[in-house]
């Protein structure tokens, strides 16, 4: 996946900015990480959702969040912290463990 690729990194009106908030959940973790994604770096996105199997579309068991949505929820995290603006981090607020976004 882009292996070698360098990417674009998000601009400084990023900085500060929060991808989700209020939801530990999973489920809803992977669903928003990826909509910004598929905004910002759309090959990206597309590359995870093929490797794991995903589609906001269908119904996937708890089972599936537990182990293969853990994972994919690891490259996300992955993913958004290579394209954070320059001196940030892709992660939880400090201090608010369910606003994840971009922060220096």
């Amino acid at each position: 996946m882009n292996k070698g690729k360098k990417k674009e990194k998000l601009g400084q009106e990023f900085v500060g900015f929060s991808v989700s908030q209020g939801t530990l959940r999973t489920s809803d973790l992977i669903e928003e990480f990826l909509s910004f994604l598929r905004q910002h770096d759309k090959e990206t996105a597309e590359e995870l959702e093929d490797v794991f199997g995903y589609s906001g579309e269908c119904e996937l068991d708890e089972e599936w969040y537990a182990w293969v949505g853990m994972i994919m929820l690891t490259d996300l995290y992955d993913k958004l912290n290579e394209i954070a603006p320059e001196g940030t981090y892709f992660g939880a607020k400090e201090g608010d463990g369910a606003d994840f976004g971009f922060w220096g």
